[in-house]
């Protein structure tokens, strides 16, 4: 047929579009090295050579533009030219460095499409019976089976060479074959049948097990890593597939989708694979890119066995290789997905079997063998290709990654992973996918035992409350508390809390109530506290902005019918059905010392370790907030630990911070008060980040437990050195911000210590200390504290392997006794221990990983849950009660703003009933309208929040903001 120009194929478009998006980049170089052992007649390999390329057009074609459209320009053949480099001069170990050198730097020499030449044959001579044949191919001119064909035609060539005549070239040449499949339109019904096999199956899938998160633009830098599947297990595949009328291809395919599956937590993946695209007999023996590739989907669904996921995995190969006459570039654009420039189109993981070695070419009196050359880039997140092992034994896997996303020993790992699961698999068959190890016994250990438990846990048998007295007893000048300079000694502190806990017994009060405390920020709230513990009752913290709906409906959910209050909050509870005990009022306590030694005794027999100390609610997801129940030995457990954690001392000035409604208090008052140390209480809301500085050096404070946005939004503030005094800061209840911390760290001698934690866990869970130089693109959360326990498990609560994502749970001495009468969610939510009968295990909804060094990272939330400046947040509470209203259909809510500087905000958008704009804050009812809202001007939805880190002042709040979270 005459030589003409031809456009290009669906393939080789897809790769001159890449190629002139990222011009330089050498991910389609294909590198092979062809080491040649025996007596190289290198004038015969040149001619042979030479052969080849004047068979084959593709060899010799470039890819210019016209108009701005590439098209296929084929060269005349012209005599080989096999540049030689000689080494033999050099010692071995210049020899092998030289070699190296240059290999990986031919490897990664770029193609200039549009110029040419793209393959380029050179010779390393090391030895006068040793040379190394140097192959680099652009892929826009060859495949898999290309490489097959080249080195065997090569062959063949050399072991005629000096023959008068070589044999004819392929009547049918490459562009032919371009031109033929771009005169054809896009069968329409193929696209339907991908179209319908593809519903509902992820189009991106996260990398499997990576160290790191994908960029926001997809870079191609890559390495390889090779590893060898022993021979009996390569024979055992084998056997089990024939068996079941399968191939090893699905067998290993099986496996890899199995571990991916693992990896990822995805039940539904799609898996690329290349097929051959020659689809008549004239093409088989023709170089060029004909592969393409067509996505496999693995469903995982229903707990399936190995067994039964190679039948799935059977029946879907089958099913697209009767379809695998739509080019994939036709397939993305026909799906209409929209492009991301963090991940490839539609498949980010490949796989590859060929049940040959690499490539096996007989030269004429030389040993041949073929291997390719490590590329230093990766064109997608993970890509397995097994073959035969080069010497017939066993099949040689090489994994190419890339290393924007994963670390050399994290795919050493994975690469034991699958050795481990596709042996069990292979033993066992009928057992569940979910079933098959992944982790050996040493890690096992490490996850389940060494890195999962904190140290033993404090006594829990002696409450909060009278560890207090004791301290009292000890110390009784001692300052307990300060505010505003005035201090409050542990005896009068402890004495005003005795007068209040016989105020209560009198109102009624018995073992196991519960109180509510509405009291504005000051000492009562102190005094209150102790008091309701002293009682033997458990204390129910309420926030006068919140409406009188809420403040019924929490109450009435606990069994609250006693509130604390005075210090003129008192009337937000108007209407609201509960009794009234006013700390203001005289109490007319003239009772001595024996009446205070039978209120003791009293108080000591009141209170075991699994009763009820503290109740706060939480947001719900059913619109509903929920109260979690906080035991007596928890809060001891935690006291103690956090004590200790801190290195709280008598000496210590801890701010008391946190809003009372809040958790985290409690993490600021009783550790202070075991270790003998002082309070710093505010005297109204916190201050703007950047008036801390001044509150913290007027109370001499050495400790502070800031929520991370607010940290962040000080530690920008800060001009100078941190507070004189300031010996250690706390900070949670959000991610904190890695570069905020590497600057902190690097100008502040303040050490600081990540907490993690929950309402369901009593406060801190986990946590991690970092002082000096930080590095690293996270902050973990660091290791479980005294009495806790923290797993990582998959969906069937099976551990995961360190470096890879699971759900969060936490167990042991913190552990809450549940929601307070939700046994429904209390089940849902604290599942049975999967290592310890009789035990239990919060499910945080946190997805989480263990570092190679032992620390818990958390990578994000697997439900919609929010968190907003700290706030714990469910988007469908918030959503229920945009709903109530009357002129509302619909309603979503979202947090906007970057968490680094503290501007998250909760955003609400909402669907009227008419066409009118609606009011919500102004038009709801007072009972239950949110205590903040405002007008975003520049999108006219409502939103929630302060106006500015110092406080909300718009018309329906005037009142400042408590940046607190309901949970760490």
């Amino acid at each position: 047929m005459p030589k003409t120009d031809h456009p290009l194929s669906f393939a080789q478009r897809g790769l001159w579009f890449l190629d002139r998006l990222n011009p330089g980049d050498t991910s389609y170089n294909v590198p092979f090295v062809v080491r040649l052992t025996g007596a190289l007649d290198v004038e015969a390999l040149t001619e042979a050579l030479g052969r080849v390329v004047a068979r084959h057009e593709i060899l010799r074609t470039t890819f210019p533009e016209r108009g701005g459209e590439p098209y296929q320009r084929v060269a005349d053949p012209r005599p080989p030219v096999l540049p030689l480099v000689d080494l033999t001069g050099l010692t071995r170990a210049e020899r092998d460095r030289h070699r190296r050198t240059l290999v990986d730097a031919w490897a990664a020499e770029r193609f200039d499409l549009a110029a040419g030449p793209l393959m380029r044959v050179r010779l390393l001579r090391l030895d006068t019976d040793e040379h190394l044949l140097v192959v680099v191919l652009h892929h826009i001119v060859c495949d898999a089976e290309s490489m097959h064909l080249l080195f065997d035609e090569l062959a063949d060539h050399y072991g005629g060479a000096g023959t008068p005549t070589a044999p004819p070239a392929p009547p049918v040449q490459y562009g032919h074959y371009a031109a033929e499949q771009r005169r054809r339109p896009v069968d329409e019904g193929e696209l339907a049948w991908w179209r319908r096999h593809l519903a509902g199956a992820p189009t991106a899938i996260a990398p499997p097990g990576a160290d790191r998160p994908r960029p926001a633009v997809r870079g191609t830098a890559g390495a390889t890593h090779v590893f060898r599947l022993p021979e009996e297990l390569a024979a055992a595949v084998g056997a089990f597939a024939r068996a079941r009328r399968s191939s090893a291809y699905m067998v290993l395919l099986a496996a890899y989708a199995a571990l991916l599956g693992r990896l990822s937590g995805n039940r539904d993946l799609l898996v690329g694979t290349p097929v051959g695209g020659r689809s008549g007999p004239e093409l088989e023996s023709l170089i060029g890119f004909f592969v393409t590739t067509v996505p496999v989907r693995a469903d995982l669904t229903g707990d399936p066995t190995f067994e039964e996921l190679v039948a799935r995995l059977r029946a879907a190969t089958l099913a697209v290789l009767e379809h695998q006459g739509l080019p994939f570039e036709a397939l993305v654009e026909g799906l209409g997905l929209e492009r991301d420039p963090s991940h490839t189109p539609l498949v980010q993981v490949m796989f590859t079997f060929d049940p040959r070695p690499l490539a096996a070419p007989r030269f004429a009196g030389l040993t041949a063998e073929v291997a390719m050359a490590a590329p230093p880039t990766a064109k997608f997140d993970l890509d397995f290709m097994i073959v035969k092992a080069p010497d017939g034994r066993g099949l040689e896997v090489t994994v190419n990654y890339s290393t924007e996303l994963y670390d050399a020993g994290t795919i050493e790992r994975l690469a034991a992973r699958f050795t481990r699961l596709l042996t069990a698999a292979i033993a066992d068959p009928a057992l569940p996918v979910a079933s098959l190890p992944l982790l050996d016994d040493r890690e096992e250990a490490l996850v389940t035992r060494d890195w999962a438990r904190g140290r033993a846990a404090h006594a829990m048998d002696v409450p909060v409350h009278e560890l207090f007295a004791r301290q009292a007893a000890r110390t009784p000048d001692a300052p307990a508390a300060c505010l505003d300079g005035t201090p409050l000694s542990y005896a009068d502190l402890d004495a005003r809390a005795d007068r209040l806990a016989r105020r209560l017994r009198a109102a009624g009060t018995r073992r196991g109530d519960v109180v509510g405390i509405m009291l504005p920020r000051g000492l009562e709230v102190l005094v209150a506290l102790l008091g309701v513990l002293k009682a033997g009752a458990a204390y129910l913290p309420l926030d006068a902005a919140h409406p009188p709906a809420h403040l019924e409906r929490v109450l009435g959910t606990a069994g609250g019918e006693l509130v604390i209050t005075g210090g003129g909050v008192a009337h937000r509870l108007d209407g609201v059905p509960a009794r009234v005990l006013d700390i203001d009022a005289p109490d007319g306590d003239q009772d001595g010392d024996q009446d205070r030694d039978a209120d003791r005794d009293e108080e000591s027999q009141g209170a075991a370790a699994g009763d009820l100390a503290y109740t706060i609610f939480t947001s719900g997801s059913t619109g509903a907030p929920k109260g979690v129940g906080v035991s007596h030995g928890s809060l001891a457990n935690h006291a103690r630990a956090m004590r200790e954690m801190f290195g709280l001392t008598a000496d210590d000035r801890v701010l008391q911070f946190a809003g009372f409604g809040f958790d985290v208090a409690a993490e600021e008052i009783f550790p202070t008060w075991l270790a003998g140390g002082c309070v710093v209480a505010l005297p109204g809301p916190p201050p703007p980040p950047r008036a801390l500085t001044a509150v913290l050096e007027k109370g001499e404070v050495t400790v502070a437990n800031l929520p991370a946005s607010y940290w962040q939004q000080w530690a920008a503030s800060l001009p100078g050195d941190a507070p004189s005094r300031l010996r250690l800061l706390v900070v949670g209840s959000e991610n904190v911000d890695a570069g905020t911390l590497r600057a902190w760290c690097r100008r502040h001698p303040v050490p600081v210590i990540n907490a993690y934690g929950l309402t369901e866990t009593t406060v801190t869970a986990v946590a991690h200390r970092v002082q000096g130089p930080m590095t690293g693109a996270t902050v973990p959360i660091g290791s479980p504290i005294d009495g806790l326990e923290a797993y990582v498990l998959d969906e069937d609560l099976r551990p995961v392997p360190p470096g890879v994502g699971g759900e969060l749970y936490l167990g042991g001495a913190g552990l809450a006794r549940g929601y307070l009468g939700r046994p429904d969610l209390t089940a849902e939510r604290f599942v049975p221990h999967p290592f310890a009968d009789g035990r239990r295990l919060h499910r945080t909804g946190d997805r989480a990983r263990w570092r190679h060094d032992g620390a818990l990272e958390v990578l994000g939330r697997l439900d919609e849950q929010l968190k907003v400046r700290g706030y714990r947040i469910e988007p469908a509470e918030v959503e229920a009660a945009l709903c109530a209203h009357p002129q509302i259909t619909r309603a979503v809510v979202a947090a906007r703003g970057g968490p680094a500087d503290g501007d998250r905000r909760l955003v609400g958008y909402v669907v009227p009933r008419s066409a009118a704009r609606t009011r919500p804050a102004r038009t709801r009812p007072a009972r239950t309208r949110p205590a903040r809202t405002r007008r975003d001007r520049s999108r006219s939805r409502p939103t929630c929040g302060p106006s500015s880190p110092g406080g909300c002042r718009c018309t329906w709040c005037r009142r400042r903001w408590s940046p607190w979270p309901r949970s760490r």
